[in-house]
């Protein structure tokens, strides 16, 4: 798959060295109806500029990218003065999976979204918001999200 990606957290850092690295236990599944209200969620900050609530939601190895709030609102700004501010997504498909960081294994549930902005007001992006359960297992924490493109053609699961 060719897509132009805005890393705006980086869905691929190691997480470990903020971490304990024992694993955590198997057999460990995702809600997908709450997970999907932890991706709408997201999608709604964004939507809102509300970066004191999408830092809370974020998982715990952010704090290697991420610095507080204000890096959140600096993130919001940047994706606003690239692909416009977001004015609606429209929720499309969810994903299952397995995300690694390090020797951190946990399922994930991905979730995307038909973004549309003010300067793509088509929906030519996509919002990936990436789900995990966090590291004590009690709740769930978004350990990525961004905004996308696909360079040649939308995959037809999106479409």
């Amino acid at each position: 798959m060719n897509f132009r990606f805005l890393a705006i957290l980086s869905m691929t850092m190691l997480l470990s060295s903020c971490w304990d690295t024992t694993p955590p236990p198997q057999n460990v599944d995702i809600d997908p109806y709450k997970a999907r209200e932890v991706a709408d969620a997201v999608a709604q900050d964004l939507l809102k500029d509300d970066a004191k609530d999408l830092y809370v939601r974020l998982d715990a190895g952010f704090g290697l990218m991420v610095n507080g709030i204000p890096d959140v609102e600096k993130v919001i700004q940047k994706i606003d003065d690239q692909y416009g501010k977001p004015q609606d997504f429209k929720y499309k498909i969810i994903q299952g999976g397995t995300r690694t960081d390090g020797q951190i294994v946990r399922p994930k549930r991905v979730f995307w979204y038909q973004a549309f902005t003010a300067k793509h007001p088509k929906g030519d992006y996509y919002l990936k918001v990436e789900v995990v359960p966090a590291r004590d297992l009690r709740s769930l924490d978004v350990s990525g999200f961004g905004l996308l493109t696909f360079k040649n053609q939308v995959p037809e699961l999106l479409r």
